[in-house]
């Protein structure tokens, strides 16, 4: 588009907009008569599709009217490059429609995350649709982000910018303390709860060996379980030593079957690097005698 173009659709702007927000909201108003019962969506996300409808020139689930204003706002919003066929098919994709948003999002709240995984993701899926190297999706995530970001902001009434402010460092203020409050309350550091959670443990541990004469499969399954609830399930804040003796007998179930002895063979180097000083001599020999090393399995024995 053309110097003198783009100075007359900056001056359209306004009166288009002007124009068709009375649309807008009739259209709205229809969609919710159509569909009473649809769940509502959020106005953050509805700002931020707004924003990324411009960038990609409409939306074929909008209404017409719609599409001739995002079509009109795209050649004086977007760059150039963006409106490449490579790259609006990559604008097109869901998950990285989700990750742009979650980036703006993190932006625009001020919240303090990681973008790498994303941009890996998002840097991943745009040199499969277009071919170029990694590193060169650098520039259109961090301009489409700024765009959503500009777009969010500038939809915000000048006389509320000061109270959104206020009320997003008062959130920020908020999501440190509640991080704080759960650190100092976090189970590990409650002795009452690391003793039932260790003693429950335990015994759940000595309930699933008992059975183990009987269908050795089926115990196998439920110490996995027990290790997971360890790890990250009820039972998170029991001792190190039950954690230990949990991972020593998968090891040992695992070590003693020919499909499983991969497992028993991670669960080794798991326990060797975390604890030791445990005796891991029959999983040793079991793990041997698996291997067709008979004579060393014994000689440990």
């Amino acid at each position: 588009m053309t110097e003198p173009s783009l100075s007359a659709a900056a001056s359209l702007l306004p009166f288009v907009t002007s124009v068709f927000g009375h649309a807008r909201r009739l259209s709205a108003e229809r969609r919710a008569g159509q569909a009473p019962l649809a769940p509502p969506s959020s106005i953050m996300d509805e700002l931020l599709n707004e924003t990324l409808n411009r960038i990609r020139g409409g939306n074929i689930d909008s209404p017409w009217w719609r599409n001739l204003l995002d079509r009109f706002s795209q050649q004086y919003v977007a760059p150039d490059y963006l409106g490449k066929p490579a790259l609006q098919e990559w604008l097109g994709d869901d998950p990285v429609v989700n990750d742009l948003k979650t980036i703006a999002t993190w932006r625009i709240t001020g919240t303090e995350q990681d973008e790498a995984a994303l941009r890996d993701r998002l840097a991943q899926s745009y040199s499969h649709r277009t071919g170029e190297a990694l590193h060169l999706a650098a520039g259109p995530i961090d301009v489409v982000v700024a765009i959503l970001v500009a777009g969010y902001i500038e939809a915000i009434p000048p006389e509320q910018r000061a109270t959104v402010g206020i009320t997003q460092a008062g959130f920020s203020r908020i999501d440190d303390r509640l991080d704080r409050l759960h650190q100092s309350i976090s189970p590990a550091n409650d002795p009452i709860t690391r003793h039932s959670h260790t003693e429950c443990a335990d015994k759940e541990l000595a309930r699933i060996l008992a059975l183990r004469a009987f269908d050795i499969t089926t115990v196998r399954a439920d110490v996995q379980k027990l290790h997971e609830r360890l790890n990250t399930g009820d039972l998170s804040a029991a001792a190190d030593e039950v954690r230990s003796s949990v991972l020593y007998w998968l090891a040992r179930l695992c070590a003693g079957d020919a499909e499983t002895l991969d497992i028993a063979k991670e669960y080794q180097a798991q326990i060797r690097n975390s604890d030791p000083d445990v005796d891991m001599s029959i999983v040793d020999a079991l793990i041997l005698l698996a291997d067709g090393e008979p004579e060393r399995a014994i000689q440990i024995l």
